[in-house]
């Protein structure tokens, strides 16, 4: 069995878009859930849920790429260069882990 060194983390969620804002979230017991604000929810049974809040895609991929990003992608991306810039070293690998699959489709998302 190999061994596995963790040198860094980098966390976009619904408590917190970085590790430390993440955690501290977690420690206070902070849920993140809310009113659905991504996309009409009118005709909806559910109207709640725990959605990334105040994410600014254009701190982490240029502004070209963004339009060409899915929204996934693009917390894939921030959590990534998160991770990247705490690790000492520059041989990494990123393991991303999401809870659903897109819940975006072109026809949802505001244009």
């Amino acid at each position: 069995m190999k061994r596995v060194v963790i040198t860094g983390m980098g966390c976009v969620t619904p408590v917190g878009n970085d590790v430390d804002s993440f955690w501290t979230s977690i420690i206070n017991g902070k849920h993140g859930f809310g009113e659905i604000t991504k996309f009409d929810a009118s005709d909806m049974k559910v109207k709640i849920a725990a959605e990334v809040k105040d994410f600014h895609p254009e701190s982490y991929i240029e502004k070209n790429e963004i339009k060409r990003t899915d929204l996934y992608s693009q917390y894939a991306i921030a959590a990534a260069t998160h991770q990247d810039a705490a690790a000492p070293w520059k041989r990494v690998a990123t393991i991303a882990g999401m809870s659903t699959k897109k819940a975006y489709s072109s026809h949802m998302w505001p244009k």
